[in-house]
């Protein structure tokens, strides 16, 4: 999304709000899982789902279908975040709310200049 905001709209303003959200993505990550907490749980060889795919992967409808495909994506991810980091006790899952709705505005704002 950064990068569409960035290369394909040219829109400064839009771009920079996607870097500082990705940060904070990252930031509150580490505040709800610091270092290496979450590492053990990656099992790439023995992940059930690598294998898993729909017929829709495979096909986008141009550009505004790949951005639409990594907002959902993004969205999907920090409602997870949301919900995994209430398990935790530094209370980000606040912030990944936050963050996911400022991703359902990103979307309509990515939607309407495409």
């Amino acid at each position: 999304m950064e990068d569409v905001a960035r290369f394909v709209l040219d829109d400064a303003a839009l771009a920079g709000r996607l870097k500082s959200m990705r940060h904070d993505v990252t930031a509150a990550l580490e505040r709800a899982f610091p270092g290496e907490a979450l590492l053990p749980a990656r099992d790439t060889p023995g992940d059930v789902g690598k294998r898993l795919s729909t017929a829709g992967e495979e096909a986008r409808m141009g550009l505004p279908g790949v951005v639409r495909a990594n907002v959902r994506r993004a969205q999907e991810g920090l409602r997870v975040l949301e919900e995994l980091s209430k398990l935790a006790p530094t209370g980000e899952s606040q912030t990944f709310k936050a963050l996911r709705y400022a991703a359902y505005e990103v979307e309509s704002e990515l939607a309407s200049s495409l």
